[in-house]
C-alpha cells in the first residue's frame, strides 16, 4: 500500500506553499485540516495529497498543484458571498475565540499533573477536535488573501493607471494589528517609566503582560513574553528621546490610511459590487492577523499540557512535538511506544506523506531519497524572479536568511533579508535591511505591507529564495523588475 502511494505521488506536480520554523506536530494539523475540513461553512477541498519535509526545526509544505488551484477557486467562490464581511466577523472571530477560551478554561487553568491518563486522553481528543476547527479558519485566511489580491489587482486596472499606489491604499490597515499595537503600547509605558511613576508603571506592566503575553508565539516551543523581557525593552526605549513623536507618528499613520481609502472610494465611484470587494480587501489583512493572535494564545495555553504528556511518556516537549496527535493518543492508550531515537531522527531530517486518510513518516536516507523521487529540491540557479511588492532602485548586499526571531542577530544594516515570510516580530531586522525577499506572500502579506510603508525594495512569492541563496551570498535585488541574482557565492 505504501509503495502504491509513493508511486502515485511521483506522478504529481508539487508546489511549495509554506516554510516555517515550527514543529512536526503543528504542520501535521495543517495537512489534516486541508483534507478533512471540519468547519462546514468554509469547505474548500474535500481531500488532499500533501508532503511535509522537516530539517532541524524547519518545515516545508508541498501541495499537489491541481488540488491547490482547486482550493483557491473554491475560496474565491466563498468570498463572493454578499454578506462576507459580516460572515467573517460573526464566524471567523467568534470561532477562534471560543476555541481558545476552551483550551484556556479546560486545559491551561487545570492542574494537569493531578489528572489520570484517561482524563488527559479525553482532553487531548477534545482539544484536537476543537483545535482543527481553528486551523480550518487559519487555512481559509491563508488561501483567501491570495484570492483577494488577484481580484483587486484585476479590478483596479480598469480604474487607474497608477495601480501600485491604489493597491497600497486598499491594503493599508486602518487599525494596528495585535503585535503593532503591542509596540505602540510598550512605547507609552516607556514614557510613564521616564516620569518615574513606579506604582502606575507596575500596574501597566502587569496589564500589558496579560494582554500580550503570547504575541510572539507560533507554537508551543516559542518563548512567551516575560516581565523581565518587557522591563528590558522598556529600559532601552527610555533611552530614546523622541518617543512622544514616534507614538504620534504611529497613530497618525492609521488615521491617514483610513482617510486615503475614503478618498480613493470617493474619487473613482466604484460600482456597488466592486466597492464590496474593495471593502473586504481593506479589512482582510486585519481579519487575517487575528489568526496569529489566537494561534499564539493556543500555543501558550497548551504548552504545559504537552509538557505533562511528554513527561508521562518519557519524552521532552521537543520530542513529543515530533509526533502527531494520532500517535500520542495511541501511546497514551498503551498501543504504541514513542521512541526518543525516532523523535530525534524526525527532527533532523524527515518527510511526512499525507494521502487523504493515511500518513507515513520517512527519516534519514529514506527521506532524502523520497525528496529526490518527488523532485522537491529546487534546481540550482543564480537568478530568481517574484512579484514586486514595493519598487525601488537596485541594491546589492549580503544575504541573511531569517526564518525566526532566533536568526535576527545575524542581520546587520545593509544586508538583504531573505525569509519564507516576514512577521511583525522581524521589524527590527526589516528596518536594517537594504531589501526584502520572500518565498511566500502576496500584496496582503506582512512583507508587502511593511515594505510599502517603509518604501523599501521588496520582492515576494519567489517560492525558493530561502533554498536558493545562503547566508553571506552577495546578491543584487532589482525591485523594479522583480529579479534577484547572485553576484558572488560565499
Amino acid at each position: 500500500m505504501e509503495e502504491e502511494i509513493i508511486n502515485k505521488f511521483e506522478k504529481f506536480k508539487w508546489t511549495k506553499e509554506s516554510t516555517r520554523k515550527t514543529t512536526i506536530h503543528r504542520y501535521y494539523d495543517f495537512a489534516e485540516v486541508i483534507s478533512h475540513q471540519p468547519v462546514k461553512e468554509v469547505e474548500f477541498l474535500k481531500s488532499a495529497h500533501i508532503v511535509n519535509t522537516y530539517f532541524n526545526g524547519e518545515v516545508n509544505q508541498y501541495h499537489e498543484l491541481s488540488e491547490w488551484k482547486k482550493a483557491k477557486e473554491n475560496v474565491k467562490n466563498l468570498l463572493k458571498r454578499r454578506d462576507i464581511l459580516e460572515f467573517l466577523k460573526k464566524n471567523m472571530f467568534s470561532a477562534q475565540k471560543n476555541i481558545t477560551d476552551w483550551i484556556r478554561d479546560k486545559i491551561y487553568k487545570k492542574d494537569i499533573s493531578k489528572c489520570s491518563n484517561g482524563e488527559i486522553l479525553a482532553l487531548l481528543k477534545e482539544r484536537r477536535k476543537r483545535y482543527l476547527c481553528l486551523v480550518n479558519w487559519q487555512w481559509f485566511g491563508f488561501i483567501g488573501k491570495f484570492c483577494i489580491e488577484e481580484a483587486v489587482m484585476e479590478l483596479l486596472k480598469d480604474y487607474t493607471k497608477d495601480t501600485e499606489e491604489a493597491v497600497k491604499i486598499v491594503f493599508a490597515n486602518e487599525n494596528p494589528v495585535h503585535i503593532i499595537q503591542e509596540g505602540i503600547e510598550t512605547k507609552k509605558i516607556a514614557l510613564i517609566a521616564k516620569k518615574g511613576n513606579k506604582k502606575k508603571l507596575d500596574k501597566m506592566l502587569m496589564k500589558h503582560l496579560d494582554r500580550f503575553i503570547a504575541v510572539n508565539m507560533y507554537d508551543e516551543t516559542y518563548q512567551e513574553m516575560t516581565l523581565d523581557s518587557l522591563r528590558n525593552r522598556i529600559e532601552k526605549l527610555k533611552e530614546r528621546g523622541n518617543l512622544e513623536e514616534e507614538i504620534k507618528k504611529d497613530e497618525k499613520k492609521f488615521y491617514l490610511n483610513k482617510k486615503n481609502y475614503q478618498e480613493l472610494i470617493k474619487k473613482y465611484k466604484f460600482f456597488k459590487k466592486n466597492r464590496e470587494l474593495l471593502d473586504l480587501a481593506h479589512k482582510f489583512s486585519e481579519f487575517n492577523e487575528i489568526r496569529n493572535y489566537y494561534r499564539g494564545l493556543c500555543s501558550f495555553y497548551s504548552r504545559g499540557f504537552f509538557e505533562q504528556i511528554a513527561k508521562r511518556l518519557g519524552l521532552t516537549l521537543k520530542e513529543i512535538l515530533c509526533y502527531c496527535d494520532e500517535e500520542i493518543i495511541l501511546a497514551l492508550e498503551g498501543k504504541i511506544k514513542l521512541q526518543k531515537k525516532e523523535a530525534k531522527e524526525r527532527y533532523k531530517k524527515s518527510v511526512l506523506v499525507y494521502d487523504e486518510d493515511s500518513f507515513y513518516f520517512y527519516t534519514g536516507e529514506e527521506a532524502e531519497k523520497l525528496i529526490e523521487k518527488l523532485e522537491l529540491n529546487p534546481k540550482n540557479t543564480n537568478e530568481l524572479s517574484g512579484q514586486i511588492a514595493c519598487k525601488g532602485k537596485k541594491v546589492i548586499g549580503k544575504v541573511k536568511i531569517i526564518n525566526s526571531t532566533y536568526d535576527m542577530h545575524k542581520l546587520v544594516r545593509g544586508d538583504i533579508l531573505i525569509a519564507s515570510v516576514t512577521r511583525p516580530e522581524f521589524l527590527v531586522s526589516i528596518k536594517k535591511a537594504a531589501a526584502i525577499v520572500t518565498d511566500e506572500g502576496g500584496l496582503l502579506s506582512h512583507a508587502a505591507i511593511v515594505s510599502r510603508e517603509m518604501n523599501k525594495p521588496c520582492i515576494i512569492g519567489t517560492k525558493i529564495a530561502t533554498k536558493t541563496f545562503k547566508d553571506g551570498d552577495l546578491v543584487e535585488v532589482d525591485a523594479n523588475k522583480g529579479i534577484v541574482k547572485v553576484i558572488r557565492r560565499k
